[in-house]
């Protein structure tokens, strides 16, 4: 494997990683209206996981990284598989 082959490989690790925050951060964050300080602090945690996201995602677009999965693939829970990308030939 190339290094450029394993840094996207990384950075498409790390963007599944950070999904997978945000959506365990968000259901937690519902079922925490009687410990508002935890509550608030893991809204921060959400902000910051989502700056990260977007900062990945920034990324991931200018090394043309697309998802492996076509256009249109479904999950469960329905939308298009973010956490499998490749190099587009350019």
């Amino acid at each position: 494997m190339t290094d450029i082959e394993n840094y996207h490989n990384w950075l498409r690790d790390a963007h599944a990683m950070e999904k997978q925050a945000e959506s365990l951060l968000v259901a937690t964050i519902r079922r925490l209206d009687n410990e508002p300080q935890l509550r608030t602090r893991l809204e921060q945690h959400l902000y910051e996981t989502r700056r990260q996201l977007s900062a990945l995602q920034d990324i991931i677009a200018r090394n043309h990284i697309f998802p492996l999965c076509a256009e249109g693939c479904d999950e469960p829970g329905g939308g298009v598989r973010t956490d499998h990308w490749h190099h587009a030939a350019r």
